[in-house]
């Protein structure tokens, strides 16, 4: 799978992630989800059972990884190649890092960082460790995001990230269509 192909399917999810309905995946063998963070030392923790999520694409060898921490704010990890428990990174074109907020003028993308999974149970449940330095820009779907007259982009640092969550199995058809859901039994 090339870069641009995994980073296509990344922002894919992360969509369908925010504005998902429809079809119905059942989750079972359900855990307390849980997944915290800090941004630049400011602890984050995500609250309920259906604002923590992983989405697992087996046949894309994709792993999304999704924290509500309020309407306003989320982040979102998605590995590419993954193959269970491991280290991923954003050096290695595994990883990719995305953290929104109103509070800040653009999104924050990883440019350096990992995420290491500890677990990962008959592929129902995950567990794992993450942090990234990003730097903030604005997505523009479709378009070319660079601008040479820019300047440096401010950078921001998500550490201490803990997550244990419980997986949902996804179709490739799901994500092309925009046809997921998530219930929870």
């Amino acid at each position: 799978m090339s870069m641009k192909q995994f980073r296509f399917y990344a922002l894919l999810l992360f969509v369908l992630t925010v504005t998902s309905s429809c079809k119905k995946v059942p989750v079972l063998d359900w855990i307390t989800p849980n997944l915290s963070f800090k941004i630049d030392g400011a602890a984050k923790e995500v609250k309920g059972s259906k604002n923590a999520l992983a989405i697992y694409v087996k046949e894309l060898n994709i792993m999304h990884i999704s924290g509500i921490v309020s309407e306003d704010e989320q982040i979102n990890l998605t590995i590419g190649n993954f193959h269970g428990v491991g280290e991923y990174t954003i050096e290695g074109e595994d990883l990719l890092g995305l953290y929104t907020s109103t509070d800040l003028p653009q999104s924050l993308i990883g440019t350096e960082g990992k995420v290491k999974i500890t677990e990962f149970v008959n592929e129902k449940t995950i567990k794992g460790e993450f942090q990234f330095k990003g730097e903030l820009f604005i997505i523009h779907i479709g378009t070319d995001n660079t601008d040479p007259d820019s300047g440096p982009a401010e950078t921001k640092t998500i550490s201490d990230g803990k997550f244990q969550l419980n997986v949902t199995i996804g179709k490739p058809e799901d994500i092309e269509s925009g046809d997921v859901d998530i219930e929870i039994d």
